[in-house]
């Protein structure tokens, strides 16, 4: 996905294009409306100046957008662009491979970009850039780049060397949350459409490492649409890198990285269920995921299922984008441990519908309180220890269901990840429930406590089939 989302920082350089050492352009931008043209040839657009100020070694020019002096037409040709005026022709060279063939659409609102040999600026009230596959919209933003002294950021160069040194990312103004939507659309089957959105306290980036902090976001990609409220996260990024590789950064995020994350709706549109978690903690480091959980409700049309002080810890392979599913089960199947020391199951009672309602809320009250579930607790589990190595896994828990005493289940099996095929299958070595009780219906019950439709489990003596 962020391969596609080179052509964002084309028109944060632009005006950049040639070096002018120990000197400053600062430039108002009322407007810009930018589209391709048909076979990369013709009018694309208008851009338009309030005012334009360049310190060019001891010249100083000033000019202010009158009679429509700063009002350009932008036209691209398969060698150059240019920006005409009434009174003012400005071309830059192309070559075949730049970047602005790849930009579909370009739209700048109420803009200011400032540079000089320090820092760079560019804040603005909207900011929209897309290739036709991807879309970036940017909202009452402010970005800061500096490259510490360290180079001359007057040239392309430099500037991407400093905003890979220290980045700021913030509100326009004080009072204000720098908005940001991500719009990415699948080309093939492998690749899913990817939709974010969110509001922005900061992301600040120094050195070797990314620091974010995020009032709401939306996420919504394939089956789930995923709400979090009030975001605390950092991650790493290598500390030489300072060429603009999207690739290694975001795998520099995927391999090192801390989330706090309190509030946390899920929502199956295919399953049609919800998930609520209170997450107190989520990283990734040394290639081990682990994420404590104070709460989860998983909610459907029959059941409340609430799962209480979780811990889970998982082999994370290199590389792997915590959205994607199946690349990271491939881990967790492989090496993982997890406990729940309580979970309770209870009748559905309305709670779908209640979720339906509330959902336009990021964060709600939760709908069950402590005394109601003690009212209408179905089944219960306890001291649930799962333990995964090389592929084996051994589980142990304790269920209390109505009208049998409390008993201990106890698997050994191995476990098989088919992510062609969405499912997990576990192939039973060892199983022991109680004498009353047949294995594969205490394995029934215990599922029963995760999987929202008994379709999606197949069980028997022998294995059990889990649909993703």
């Amino acid at each position: 996905m962020l391969g596609k989302l080179k052509y964002c920082f084309v028109f944060t350089v632009f005006l950049s294009t040639c070096s002018f050492a120990s000197n400053q352009l600062r430039i108002d931008i009322e407007s810009l409306d930018y589209k391709l043209p048909e076979k990369n040839s013709g009018v694309s657009g208008t851009l338009a100046f309030p005012r334009v100020r360049l310190n060019w070694d001891d010249m100083k020019l000033f000019l202010k957008n009158q009679h429509s002096f700063l009002e350009a037409q932008i036209e691209l040709q398969p060698r150059f662009i240019k920006f005409e005026t009434s009174g003012l022709s400005m071309s830059f060279p192309l070559d075949e491979e730049s970047l602005f063939f790849s930009v579909y659409e370009a739209n700048l609102t109420d803009s200011r970009f400032n540079l000089n040999s320090e820092y760079f600026n560019f804040s603005g009230s909207k900011f929209i850039v897309g290739d036709g596959v991807s879309r970036l919209s940017l909202d009452k933003f402010n970005i800061y780049c500096s490259a510490l002294g360290a180079v001359d950021m007057t040239s392309i160069a430099g500037l991407t060397q400093g905003c890979l040194t220290e980045l700021i990312l913030n509100g326009q103004t004080q009072q204000d949350l720098a908005g940001a939507k991500i719009e990415f659309h699948g080309t093939d089957a492998k690749e899913k459409d990817i939709f974010f959105e969110g509001r922005f306290k900061s992301l600040t980036m120094i050195d070797s490492l990314f620091e974010l902090d995020l009032s709401e976001a939306l996420i919504d990609v394939e089956n789930y649409e995923v709400k979090v409220g009030d975001v605390k996260g950092e991650c790493a990024k290598e500390k030489e890198l300072i060429e603009l590789d999207l690739e290694r950064l975001q795998n520099g995020c995927l391999n090192q990285a801390h989330l706090q994350a309190p509030f946390i709706k899920v929502k199956n549109k295919k399953e049609k269920s919800f998930y609520e978690v209170k997450l107190d903690e989520l990283s990734t480091v040394s290639g081990v995921t682990s994420a404590k959980l104070e709460k989860v409700n998983l909610i459907t049309h029959e059941k409340v299922t609430t799962l209480k002080d979780i811990t889970i810890n998982c082999l994370h392979q290199k590389d792997v984008p915590f959205y994607n599913l199946h690349q990271m089960l491939a881990g967790c199947v492989e090496r993982a441990e997890a406990t729940i020391p309580q979970i309770v199951m209870m009748d559905g009672n309305g709670a779908l519908q209640r979720q339906e309602e509330s959902w336009v809320d990021i964060i709600s009250d939760w709908f069950q309180q402590e005394d109601e579930i003690a009212h209408k607790r179905k089944f219960t589990a306890s001291g649930l220890k799962v333990n995964i190595d090389n592929n084996k896994m051994d589980l142990f828990v304790t269920l209390k269901v109505p009208y049998i005493p409390r008993f201990n289940l106890e698997l050994e099996a191995y476990i098989n990840h088919i992510p062609e095929e969405e499912t997990i299958r576990l192939d039973i070595i060892r199983g022991k429930a109680m004498k009353i009780v047949t294995l594969r219906k205490a394995l029934l019950w215990a599922a029963d406590f995760f999987i929202s439709d008994g379709e999606n489990i197949k069980v028997n003596n022998k294995e059990i089939i889990i649909k993703i």
